[in-house]
């Protein structure tokens, strides 16, 4: 996908742990019986509020039906402190599945005739891989700090190869359910999953926004892929002699 993602779509405000928002908070947490599964415990005609348990946090993510604004807030599952808010915009996108398709396909004609092929993805997972007697290849994945991408180059090797083919293949699955997610929630809702898979909170979303069963099976599906190409990632970059 081309570089016109997260034009202001997605809002990531992290709300560090304070006593002020812990004493708004209305949740309670039985840290020995909550399951791991996302639970609705609110759902009225203009919200929608579902928790979810990952790791050492609960996740509460409060979706406004008629904004279609969604909050995840970030709480320490023996602490009770909120640690992060995060706001996501899960709104209908007028861009068309068909036009982002088109933009893929002049890209993908215009890397033919450069002997080169490349991938860009909502996600920030990407490569560039150059032919030649030595492939080259460029890995791009989101930057460990803020917005943006963290790359490296190096030529594909014995000892590198299948972590780099490992990330391209997770990249292309990437693109692929991308594409998917574009065509079933828009891509402003698919920018607001990309964002809680990056922040956590992913199963409280999706049963919050009240997602189909096709398009929370697609996101979690993403999930995966983002999760194989990270993995691929720092693989590849301590495999290979970086040029």
């Amino acid at each position: 996908m081309g570089k016109i993602k997260r034009f202001g779509i997605i809002l990531l405000v992290a709300v560090m742990c304070s006593t002020a928002l812990q004493a708004i908070s209305t949740y309670k947490v039985d840290a020995a019986t909550k399951k791991s599964g996302a639970t609705i415990v609110v759902n009225t005609s203009k919200l929608r509020i579902a928790e979810c348990v990952e790791g050492q946090y609960v996740f509460r993510a409060e979706y406004n039906k008629d904004t279609e604004m969604m909050s995840i807030s970030q709480v320490g599952l023996l602490t009770k402190e909120i640690c992060a808010v995060t706001w996501i915009n899960l709104s209908k996108s007028t861009m068309t599945p068909t036009a982002e398709v088109t933009l893929q396909t002049n890209r993908l004609a215009s890397a033919v005739y450069s002997q080169s092929i490349y991938e860009n993805t909502f996600s920030d997972y990407e490569y560039t891989k150059w032919y030649g007697s030595t492939n080259k290849w460029e890995l791009r994945s989101p930057a460990a700090k803020g917005m943006g991408t963290q790359s490296f180059r190096a030529y594909q090797t014995t000892k590198n190869s299948k972590y780099i083919s490992g990330f391209y293949n997770s990249v292309n699955t990437i693109n692929q359910k991308e594409l998917t997610l574009i065509g079933l929630v828009g891509i402003t809702a698919l920018t607001g999953i990309v964002g809680a898979i990056c922040t956590g909170g992913l199963a409280a979303c999706l049963t919050a926004a009240g997602f189909t069963a096709t398009a929370t099976a697609e996101a979690a599906s993403l999930q995966v892929a983002i999760k194989n190409a990270k993995d691929y990632y720092w693989d590849a970059y301590y495999s290979s002699v970086r040029i």
